[in-house]
């Protein structure tokens, strides 16, 4: 009876063998067909504990997973169902992560690719070109679409730089560089360096240069606009980017910016004089940001009390105002300042009271290298004496 038994055995092993059925093929057969818990249970019943087995299933699950990335890159399975595959694939835990993982970046990767291609092909059928190069751009080279998007790339390119050679033709002939100049940098940094497009783009670029210069040069020529001049100059660098020519004419034009001379140092002084930039009130209410103030009493003896600055000769006009602080109120007494340049006197003012206006002050500074203030109060100063103060004090070129 025993014989018989172990014959039977044997005679159905042998079938099974003869039929081809082996564990990894009932493995494999449910995974194919989505059951993971059933391919689950004849892992671990018929291959879990033998080493050979075990790496025949983990050899045989790395080959589905690039199957179902290769079907879907085919064709051959949807997105959806290749993603099923890796689904069931993920879910016997059999794999290591990692390999399972990216396995999923390259099916998306694929999937964004293959988007992109589509994308492409809709834009370069409606005339969008530009976009239609970025879409083939995107098109991966692990994309079965990868040979037919460089070529469509390639035709969408043409017509792009033709495009946008045109429309950059037109604003030229209204006038408008900075937008065609715009335009051809837009097609730059999406198609890299075209020699079409970097060839025109260096002419316009030319041209706007040498609008800009003319322009800045007329405005400034007519009563001196450095403001204006300043501004078209830095227009053009704004559109054009770093460029010497432009920044030399910009720095020569600064050179006319009007300079606060509180925001020089003084390399001489002498006596109780103040440097203010904290704010002044004249009488009238009218408020000052920077200012020269005078406060030492003439009666002092004391022959001399001013700040003295090394302008360089870089400077033709001097302006302030010249006002009674508003403390000043009600006093009796009255003061003076001076103004030199070069040792000699250029500009006066004496006998300021409590009721003097605010007053313009404009001098003649061509050619002085040292400027001297000087200024002085008088009586007691915060009861009833009085300072001298000239305000935002302007040197220009």
């Amino acid at each position: 009876m025993k014989k018989y038994d172990l014959f039977l055995s044997l005679s159905f092993m042998f079938f099974l063998t003869s039929c081809g059925i082996s564990p990894l093929d009932s493995f494999m057969k449910e995974i194919d067909a989505g059951n993971y818990s059933a391919a689950v249970k004849i892992y671990e019943e018929d291959i879990l504990g033998n080493s050979d087995k075990e790496q025949e299933a983990i050899n045989a699950l790395s080959e589905r997973l690039q199957k179902a990335i290769d079907d879907y890159n085919e064709d051959n399975k949807t997105y959806d169902e290749a993603c099923t595959r890796l689904d069931t694939i993920e879910k016997t835990e059999i794999l290591d992560y990692s390999e399972v993982e990216s396995a999923y970046q390259k099916l998306d990767s694929l999937k964004s690719s293959k988007t992109a291609f589509t994308s492409g092909e809709n834009f370069l059928s409606s005339n969008r070109y530009g976009d239609a190069y970025q879409s083939f751009s995107e098109v991966i080279q692990e994309d079965t679409n990868y040979s037919a998007a460089r070529e469509k790339m390639s035709e969408a390119k043409t017509n792009y730089v033709s495009e946008v050679c045109t429309k950059a033709d037109g604003l030229i002939q209204s006038n408008d560089f900075s937008e065609a100049i715009q335009t051809l940098q837009d097609a730059v940094n999406l198609i890299g360096d075209d020699e079409i497009v970097t060839s025109k783009m260096r002419n316009i670029t030319a041209q706007y240069r040498d609008d800009a210069l003319s322009s800045a040069k007329a405005a400034f020529d007519e009563g001196k606009d450095y403001e204006s001049a300043l501004r078209i100059i830095s227009d053009a660098l704004s559109v054009i980017g770093e460029d010497e020519t432009l920044q030399k004419a910009k720095e020569n034009y600064e050179e006319y910016v009007p300079v606060d001379l509180t925001s020089l140092e003084p390399y001489a002084e002498n006596g109780s004089m103040e440097i203010g930039t904290d704010g002044i009130n004249d009488i009238l209410g009218n408020h000052y940001d920077t200012y020269l103030r005078g406060y030492m009493d003439i009666t002092y003896d004391c022959d001399d009390c001013y700040y003295t600055w090394d302008i360089g000769g870089k400077y033709t006009t001097l302006t302030a105002t010249g006002i009674v602080p508003d403390w000043c109120k009600g006093s009796t007494y009255t003061c003076f300042f001076k103004i030199y340049g070069n040792n000699r006197l250029l500009y006066s003012k004496s006998n300021i009271s409590a009721d003097t206006k605010p007053f313009s002050i404009v001098v003649d500074i061509t050619g002085i290298t040292d400027l001297k203030v000087e200024m002085y109060g008088n009586g007691t100063s915060g009861i009833s004496g009085i300072n001298s103060a000239i305000c935002n004090v302007m040197l220009q070129k």
